[in-house]
């Protein structure tokens, strides 16, 4: 992932193309950028 890439953009392109709600992508990014680890 580009470190130009905001967290905004990425929470958008999960609920518009994913349908998640806003904490399911907040989770998924978190796991993306590594600031959580699955099972956390």
């Amino acid at each position: 992932m580009k470190a130009s890439v905001k967290a905004g953009q990425i929470i958008e392109w999960l609920k518009a193309d994913y349908d998640l709600g806003h904490g399911h992508s907040m989770a998924v990014y978190a796991l993306l950028t590594g600031k959580k680890k699955p099972g956390d």
